[in-house]
């Protein structure tokens, strides 16, 4: 099972706690096991020593003091980067400060297209930055970033199965120099707000009426300010003595029933970290950082965006990793196909099949030298008059049925090595014909028709002395030299081809032409993934290429700096890097 660090980080202390697990909301009979904690100053040689103890651990940080904003806002349903974006530039228009700051939303339960409200956590980066510094000093990941109010609505979510349903309910955390009081309504939070005092005023502890008086009067400007009339139940935490007695008085002031987490909800009661007895007592202390701990991974976090940021910086290096790698792989390939040479088939494998080399044209196999096969069966009958010696026969189709007779032992005739004039009419488009065999030039004693011949079979002489034709000049017209008579001379029209001409430089658009106007497009365009053969971009955080559609929107261009779209009304537009509808 997994160990979840949790961290309290406050200007009165450091506190630590340390779970197996996490609470899952609904599997109260299960909870998680407390294995250690800790209360300790927010600096000195204690504390550094303990946080240097846990070096390379992922923890859940809770830090109080930073300016913060909660609230929520209205924004049309799409993906997490365009909603945040939204929601951020509402809380602009209404004045909130949100330069510089950590966000981070979380859809409210029940909306699900549309126009849907969402929570907007907001506090300033580099007070966060300069609070968690000692923890990035000792080594500590710090996976989880929440405010006061952010944890008090953690620890709502894990009590769904014991809150008050469809009620509004207010959760208070009281530290010895602040307060937070957040107000959640329909599952989510409404509002939540942290206040600049405590249960310690000029180093002596505030009187607990002041303190239920006090937060009487926040928590009804709290219901006012959203619209409901009463609080359905009053959750309270944090370190304030007597923690029981005050919350009586607040349930005096507010008529509502007011209940302190003092108590070991969600806890493993039968295994308790040592000393048991301190950490009964420090329990309602340790609240805020059980739930960070507790609510993993917590649906609101203000680092969320780096993290996404990351996975998408860490997605588009290994998308042109691949790419780089798919473009070499195929050189690769390529490369190799090219320079592989193909080896002739074994003449057993040639000789099986003897039909698909008769059906194949005779252009498609190129005459090629190889040994001679004996022949098998009765030798034909010639003539008397010794014969000049033959030269070795050329792989043909009509050669590759006697071969194959040959091989499989059945009387095929041998049919005649075809001649240079043969192979000459062949290389320039034409075909050997009856008219051109010399009567009487073979012996028709020699000729044995095929068992069941198509056509008479009439083969070429055996010996024309007239050669190949040279070919003819292309590049460069030589120094013509005296041709024997029987060669065959080159046709004279033949020319060397012209060089290619450059294309003209194109010509000026008219000046009455109108130009396309481009439009820009609503939409996040992260990057671009651009190489010769992969063009792809990622648009609200989806990977898309020529021919996607987005938001109704066809790709129909990506270059390396834009990517063109055209949308249904077939406008034109563009969306560039660094913007959104550009």
């Amino acid at each position: 099972m997994a160990t979840r660090l949790g961290i309290e980080l406050s200007a009165a202390a450091c506190r630590l706690i340390e779970i197996d697990g996490r609470l899952r909301p609904g599997a109260l009979d299960r909870p998680p096991r407390v294995r250690s904690f800790a209360v300790l100053p927010p600096s000195g040689s204690d504390t550094e020593a303990m946080l240097a103890s846990l070096k390379g651990r992922e923890a859940a940080v809770v830090v109080w003091g930073p300016a913060s904003e909660h609230r929520q806002v209205v924004v049309t349903g799409a993906s997490y980067e365009s909603m945040r974006r939204e929601a951020i530039g509402v809380l602009g228009v209404v004045g909130v400060r949100t330069s510089g700051a950590l966000v981070d939303i979380a859809p409210v339960p029940g909306a699900t297209s549309g126009r849907r409200p969402v929570v907007v956590a907001l506090a300033a980066s580099d007070e966060m930055i300069e609070a968690v510094k000692p923890l990035r000093a000792a080594g500590i990941k710090i996976r989880s970033l929440a405010t006061p109010a952010m944890a008090l609505a953690s620890m709502a979510f894990m009590r769904r199965g014991v809150a008050a349903p469809n009620l509004a309910e207010a959760y208070i955390a009281v530290e010895e120099m602040a307060t937070c009081i957040a107000l959640m309504k329909d599952g989510a939070l409404a509002i939540a707000r942290e206040l600049p005092w405590g249960y310690v005023d000029d180093g002596a502890l505030r009187p607990l009426e002041d303190i239920a008086t006090r937060l009487a009067s926040e928590i009804r400007q709290y219901l006012d300010a959203v619209g409901v009339p009463e609080a359905g139940q009053v959750c309270i935490c944090g370190g304030v003595p007597d923690l029981r007695t005050m919350s009586a008085m607040l349930t005096e002031r507010m008529d509502v029933e007011v209940e302190p987490l003092d108590t070991l909800f969600g806890i493993d009661e039968s295994r308790l970290p040592e000393p048991s007895d301190d950490f009964r007592d420090r329990v309602a202390e340790l609240r805020p950082a059980w739930a960070a701990a507790a609510d993993w991974p917590p649906h609101l976090n203000l680092l969320r965006g780096r993290h996404r940021a990351r996975s998408k910086r860490f997605l588009a290096a290994a998308a042109i990793v691949a790419g780089v790698a798919a473009g070499v792989g195929a050189a690769w390939v390529t490369a190799h196909s090219g320079s592989a040479v193909t080896k002739p088939a074994p003449r057993r494998a040639m000789a099986q099949a003897p039909n698909n080399a008769r059906g194949a044209p005779r252009s498609a196999v190129p005459p090629q030298p190889v040994a001679p096969v004996p022949f098998v069966g009765p030798q034909p009958v010639t003539s008397s008059t010794p014969a000049a010696p033959k030269p070795a026969p050329l792989l043909t189709s009509r050669s590759l049925v006697t071969r194959a007779s040959a091989v499989t032992g059945v009387v095929r005739p041998p049919q005649p090595a075809l001649t240079p004039t043969f192979l000459a009419a062949l290389q320039f488009g034409t075909e050997s014909t009856p008219s051109r065999v010399r009567p009487g030039s073979i012996p028709t004693s020699s000729l044995t028709p095929f068992p069941a011949p198509r056509q008479a079979v009439v083969p070429p002489p055996p010996v024309i002395a007239r050669p190949t034709p040279p070919p003819p000049v292309i590049a460069r017209r030589e120094p013509q030299t005296p041709k024997a008579p029987d060669l065959v001379e080159a046709p004279q029209t033949l020319t060397a081809p012209q060089a290619a001409k450059p294309n003209p430089s194109p010509r000026p658009a008219p000046r009455n032409m109108k130009v396309e106007p481009v439009l820009p497009f609503d939409a996040s365009l992260e990057t671009i993934l651009y190489s010769p053969d992969r063009k792809l971009a990622i648009i609200d955080s989806r990977i898309v290429g020529v021919g996607d559609l987005v938001k109704g929107a066809r790709i129909v261009e990506i270059t390396p700096t834009a990517v063109m779209l055209r949308d249904g009304g077939g406008r034109l537009r563009r969306l560039t890097l660094g913007a959104v509808g550009k």
